[in-house]
């Protein structure tokens, strides 16, 4: 369900997704106290992640902004922050801000709502890297580390977000002179151009 290159969700979407919300969070979830989120949130790490260094040619390239659309949390498997090894992990700073972010996510407000996603002001937002394959879609983290993990503790089928596709880039750089001369090597044995 993508909006290609809308700036931002209408009244109207805003209130689909606010719907979306409180119609895809289970009984369980809400009625889970703080500590059975902090431990679910602490399960998050058996989720699909892959680290900013395992993919850190992904995030060196041009991307298209795709404008905002609504994402699979699944195909959510990554964040170029390289303070997390998975989904449960959290900056000590923020320590506690997945669970409150699942806490607003629960309450499914409009106000909460609008105050993880930012649908009034989608700069403000989750933002995302899109890789398309032969599998489908995968999309890394560029901001929103906190509240893709909070959506998915509470089980979110999809998430509004700002969406880039880096599927074929025009050009890639990097000013790290190992990458540079892996990239040549490839180069020269016709891998890449």
């Amino acid at each position: 369900p993508y909006l290609k290159h809308e700036n931002s969700f209408s009244e109207a979407r805003r209130a689909e997704v606010v719907l979306m919300v409180n119609e895809s969070i289970s009984d369980e979830i809400r009625g889970a106290s703080r500590e059975e989120l902090e431990t679910m949130r602490g399960d998050l790490d058996k989720e699909p992640f892959i680290t900013s260094a395992e993919a850190h040619e992904l995030f060196m390239c041009d991307a298209e902004d795709e404008g905002v659309a609504l994402v699979d949390t699944k195909a959510i498997v990554g964040t170029v922050s390289g303070a997390f090894k998975n989904w449960g992990d959290e900056y000590q700073s923020r320590k506690g801000q997945v669970v409150d972010v699942a806490e607003s996510l629960i309450s499914g407000s409009d106000g909460d709502v609008e105050r993880v996603f930012h649908m009034n002001s989608p700069t403000g937002g989750v933002k995302l890297r899109k890789i398309s394959g032969p599998s489908g879609d995968l999309f890394f983290c560029i901001d929103g580390t906190h509240r893709t993990a909070s959506a998915k503790l509470v089980n979110l089928g999809e998430m509004p977000a700002r969406v880039e596709n880096a599927t074929n880039p025009e050009s890639v750089s990097t000013s790290d002179k190992y990458v540079k001369r892996e990239w040549e090597d490839r180069i020269k044995r016709g891998l890449i151009k």
